[in-house]
C-alpha cells in the first residue's frame, strides 16, 4: 500500500515540476518575441481613410492615450526626467520589403525627443515622438506605407541610410512624403557661396552639439539642407511628373528663448538652437542638377525664417505636447485631405483659427 501512494505521490510531483517548466519556458519566449516584434524602423498598410470631419472634433481624436504622450511641465524639467520610449508598439515591417516597395503611397517619419548630448547642451526634451505616433497612425489610415526612424537610431549615417533606402524603394508614380521632428539649427562660416544668407539650415540628428569642439565635435551629427536636396532631388526624378513628394519639418534652425522671450511661457518647449554652428573650416555637399523630369514638390516648415517653433501644448488632453507642424498634419489627414496640396492648404489656411500656431506662423515652398 505505502508502495503504491509514494508511486501516486511521485507522479503528481512530476506532473507539477513539469508544467511549471513549460510555464516558465512559455512566459520567457513570449517575452522574446515581444521584443523581437518592435522595432525602431517599421512601416505598417492599413485602409483608406474616411469622411471628412469638422476641426473642433479633431482637436480630440488627434491627440495619443496618455501612456503614450510626453508632457513637458518646462524645459528645465523636460531635460532631467526620464527617457522617452524609443520604439513604437507596432507591428514591424523593414523598408526593403516587398510591402512597402509595392505601396504606391510612401512615408519616412524622422523624430528626434531625447538627444544624446541633451542635458550637457541644456536643451529642451521634444515631443517628437508623440509627432511620429500621431503621425504614424493617421497617415496608416490614408493608405501610407510608413517607416519610422527615432532617438538614438536617427543619427546623421541612420538618416541618411534610411534616405538612401527610401529612394531605393521608390517607383514610378509613387506619393512620397518625408518629415521631420526635432531640433535645427544654423551653420556658419567656412564656404557659403550657395546659401543668400551665408548660413546652412540643418536638421540636429541624435548625436549632435551645438558648440565646435575641434577633434571632439566638428559638425558630424549636422545634416544640412544641401544633403536633404540631394535625396530631395533624387527621389523627385525617380517617382517623375506623375508622383509626388512633401518634405515636412517641424524644427526650428534658429527658435530659442532668448528671441520673442517676451511671449514665452514657463511651460513652453521650443524647437531650434538660437546660435549659430560655427566652423570655419565648413563644407557644402555639392547640389546635383536634374538630368530626367521631375515630380512636383512641397516643402512646408513649422515657423518663418526668424520666428520660433513653439511646440503645441494640447489642454483638452493633460497638457500634452505636440509639434505644432505635426499636429496640423494630423488635422489635415483626418479631415479628409488626401493630396499634398490640399494637406498644405489646410495647413497654411488653419493654423491659427484652430488655436494651433498662436505666435507663428508656418511656411510653404
Amino acid at each position: 500500500m505505502k508502495t503504491v501512494i509514494r508511486s501516486i505521490l511521485m507522479i503528481v510531483m512530476m506532473s507539477f515540476i513539469t508544467t511549471a517548466f513549460f510555464s516558465c519556458r512559455n512566459n520567457t519566449e513570449d517575452n522574446g518575441s515581444s521584443q523581437a516584434d518592435v522595432d525602431t524602423i517599421q512601416s505598417v498598410d492599413a485602409p483608406s481613410m474616411g469622411d471628412s470631419i469638422v476641426i473642433d472634433s479633431l482637436m480630440q481624436s488627434a491627440a495619443l492615450p496618455a501612456s503614450q504622450a510626453v508632457s513637458s511641465s518646462s524645459p528645465a524639467s523636460a531635460t532631467s526626467s526620464k527617457p522617452l520610449k524609443t520604439t513604437l508598439e507596432k507591428p514591424s515591417v523593414a523598408m526593403s520589403s516587398k510591402q512597402f516597395k509595392k505601396s504606391k503611397k510612401k512615408a519616412l517619419l524622422i523624430g528626434i525627443s531625447d538627444y544624446k548630448y541633451a542635458k550637457e547642451e541644456q536643451w529642451d526634451r521634444l515631443a517628437s515622438l508623440n509627432d511620429i505616433d500621431m503621425l504614424n497612425e493617421v497617415l496608416t489610415n490614408a493608405g501610407f506605407t510608413v517607416t519610422t526612424l527615432v532617438n538614438e537610431k536617427a543619427t546623421h549615417d541612420g538618416i541618411e541610410n534610411a534616405l538612401k533606402e527610401l529612394a531605393s524603394q521608390c517607383e514610378s508614380d509613387d506619393i512620397v512624403l518625408v518629415h521631420f521632428s526635432g531640433h535645427g539649427q544654423q551653420i556658419e562660416g567656412g564656404d557659403q557661396s550657395n546659401e543668400p544668407d551665408h548660413k546652412t539650415e540643418n536638421f540636429l540628428a541624435y548625436g549632435a552639439r551645438k558648440r565646435y569642439i575641434k577633434g571632439i565635435y566638428e559638425g558630424k551629427e549636422h545634416f544640412t539642407d544641401d544633403e536633404i536636396y540631394y535625396y530631395k532631388t533624387l527621389i523627385r526624378q525617380i517617382i517623375g511628373p506623375k508622383g509626388s513628394l512633401m518634405m515636412t519639418f517641424d524644427s526650428c534652425h534658429s527658435g530659442s528663448s532668448s528671441r520673442g522671450s517676451s511671449s514665452r511661457n514657463k511651460d513652453d518647449v521650443t524647437r531650434g538652437i538660437d546660435k549659430p554652428f560655427k566652423n570655419d573650416n565648413f563644407k557644402p555637399v555639392k547640389r546635383i542638377t536634374a538630368t530626367a523630369p521631375m515630380s512636383p514638390f512641397i516643402e512646408l516648415s513649422a515657423c518663418q525664417d526668424k520666428e520660433v517653433n513653439f511646440e503645441y501644448i494640447d489642454k483638452k488632453d493633460n497638457n500634452k505636447h505636440y509639434g505644432s507642424l505635426s499636429y496640423l498634419l494630423a488635422l489635415a489627414l483626418k479631415s479628409g485631405k488626401k493630396d499634398f496640396e490640399s494637406m498644405s492648404a489646410f495647413v497654411m489656411s488653419n493654423y491659427k483659427s484652430s488655436g494651433v500656431m498662436t505666435r507663428q506662423r508656418p511656411h510653404k515652398e
